[in-house]
């Protein structure tokens, strides 16, 4: 049911029927303005849905599924509102997107696991021989090292590729793109810390990541 009302807000909107709810009229506005895609903001909800259904996931590739359906298609509205249609800007909000996606994956598993939740890729469990059970107890052995290793290798990968189209995005859409900045700041704290996903310092905020964000943001860089 809280999922069905954030569709019919969205319905709402496009129709021309705003939702009396402050975020459905923002929806309407900026739809007032900019030519935003209503198949994004169903498949954030959907992707949401599916998720709610079943938690875990296959492989590598369904959990970068889940994120480009539910980070990227954010970054794609933001491109929408700032009015750009480009298709490398898209190519990299895409594994902008997943790339997120897999940090907050890494990033979350303390908190899942105080939740009973286990969401890792089902085949990486498998391949390092971590069951879910050490996984919430919090057993931050080799096996889920190696684990955290491959997740943040193929975040990596994904920030790489985004960052090589860089030359070719719009100079007006890498402000939407900034969230690249975080994605790597945060890969680089979980290197450091030798991929220890319970390592306390790893849910501390960075105090100078608002600044980064500026520098980047001032330089037109992502």
């Amino acid at each position: 049911m809280r999922l069905q009302f954030w569709k019919d807000l969205i319905d709402d909107a496009f129709v021309g029927r705003p939702s009396a709810q402050p975020v459905g009229m923002e929806i309407w506005r900026a739809l007032q303005r900019h030519q935003l895609s209503k198949r994004y903001f169903r498949r954030i909800i959907e992707a949401r849905e599916d998720n709610m259904k079943d938690k875990s996931f296959n492989d590598i590739q369904s959990a970068e599924d889940y994120a480009e359906k539910s980070v990227s298609s954010i970054l794609y509205l933001t491109l929408e509102a700032l009015d750009v249609k480009n298709v490398n800007a898209d190519h990299a909000a895409s594994h902008i997107g997943k790339a997120q996606g897999l940090v907050s994956m890494i990033r979350g598993i303390p908190i899942n696991a105080k939740h009973g939740v286990v969401n890792l890729p089902l085949e990486l469990l498998a391949n390092h021989k971590v069951s879910q059970s050490s996984v919430l107890r919090g057993t931050s052995d080799q096996g889920l090292k190696d684990l955290i290793f491959d997740l943040a290798s193929q975040a990596h990968h994904h920030l790489t590729h985004a960052k090589s189209l860089a030359h070719s995005v719009p100079e007006e859409a890498k402000v939407a793109l900034l969230p690249a900045v975080s994605v790597h700041q945060h890969l680089e704290r979980i290197r450091l810390i030798d991929f220890d996903v319970y390592n306390p310092k790893l849910q501390n905020r960075p105090h100078w990541l608002a600044a980064k964000l500026w520098w980047h943001k001032m330089r037109n860089k992502y």
